[in-house]
């Protein structure tokens, strides 16, 4: 009965480590007629076990040779099923959730490093934040790029330019420290939320790396349509551009460029959620737990970037304090993507 119990998770874990939903489910069919009637108390019937072998025979022959991002080798998943049944069944992940307090921690502590400093309490301030967003981003990086050891080279260059925008956010940020620092804003390039631009380029790359994971399950939709993308991100600047606008502004130009980034990136925090969206329907539970909290994150990033579009919209110049008291805006969606990070690694490492 050991053994019986032993053939079915190890079924249960090769289908957790497939990518296609609509293949694997089908093939699940057969254990689940098996279980359907199968009493704990009792071995399985000898076709019953044989059904069950030949699927595991089945699961493996796709997991090496058809899975479109898995990479396996015969040898390399049957030490990754000996290592999950030497484990007891569990994860063979080997972090735990304390490495998420730990990414809070030195987080936190790289930002209250500032306030060490021999400076005033507003120059602490404009250090403070984008020194904790960069070791956030870094560490969700962090987490994304160390769960793509048994992936093909195609699914990690997704996710090498997803983590290249989630970095570039952190750097993005770290413009606001000079801005504050040398009273930047009465440069009119800077007055109104800075450089915006990089903040669309780190977006932009983020969107790139979902949009590159999607096309690789197959998923062929207008979201990930780059000519339509581009075609609204243009008619949207002009809209934005002609709006009339409640701020008073001395430089018309820079304010409708900043103003009309903004509200590009407002676009593409859309057209990520419903990227996710799409994978979540194509993947299995694994890749669907993490892309579920991504798609939380898209559309918690909708809000604080739209936020962001109306602050520039309807105030104009963005400066002092106040700018960084804006920053915070980032704080929820860059942890939901933290998590989402944290759920990938955990569950199909």
């Amino acid at each position: 009965m050991g053994e019986d119990h032993k053939l079915i998770n190890r079924i249960v874990y090769l289908a957790s480590l497939a990518s296609e939903v609509q293949v694997i489910d089908p093939m699940l069919d057969q254990l689940r007629n098996v279980t359907a009637n199968y009493d704990r108390g009792q071995p399985l019937q000898d076709n019953d076990r044989r059904t069950l072998q030949k699927l595991v025979e089945k699961l493996k022959s796709y997991l090496i040779t058809q899975d479109p991002l898995r990479s396996f080798t015969r040898e390399s998943l049957a030490a990754r099923l000996q290592a999950q049944e030497d484990s007891g069944g569990k994860t063979a992940f080997s972090a735990s959730p304390w490495s998420l307090v730990l990414v809070f921690a030195l987080s936190v502590g790289s930002a209250l490093f500032a306030f060490l400093l021999p400076f005033s309490r507003n120059v602490q301030l404009a250090l403070t934040i984008p020194l904790y967003y960069n070791t956030f981003n870094i560490s969700i990086g962090w987490f994304y790029l160390s769960a793509l050891h048994n992936f093909k080279d195609a699914f990690r260059r997704a996710f090498m330019t997803l983590c290249a925008g989630v970095i570039f956010f952190g750097i993005a940020i770290l413009q606001y420290s000079p801005i504050q620092l040398f009273n930047l804003t009465r440069y009119p390039l800077f007055k109104y939320g800075g450089l915006v631009f990089l903040i669309l380029i780190s977006g932009t790359l983020m969107y790139a790396g979902l949009r590159r994971y999607a096309l690789l399950l197959g998923i062929k939709h207008p979201i990930t349509s780059w000519r339509l993308i581009l075609g609204l991100a243009a008619a949207t600047a002009a809209l934005t551009i002609l709006a009339p606008h409640p701020a008073k502004v001395a430089y018309e130009g820079y304010f409708h460029f900043a103003v009309a980034t903004s509200t590009v990136c407002v676009m593409f925090c859309v057209f990520m959620a419903g990227t996710a969206y799409q994978i979540m329907k194509r993947v299995t539970q694994g890749q669907r737990k993490a892309m579920l909290w991504f798609f939380i994150y898209a559309v918690s990033a909708i809000g604080a970037a739209g936020l962001f579009t109306g602050l520039i919209f309807t105030l104009g110049e963005l400066s002092g304090p106040f700018l960084s008291y804006v920053l915070l805006l980032a704080i929820f969606p860059q942890f939901v993507q933290l998590y989402a990070g944290y759920v990938f690694k955990k569950e199909t490492r």
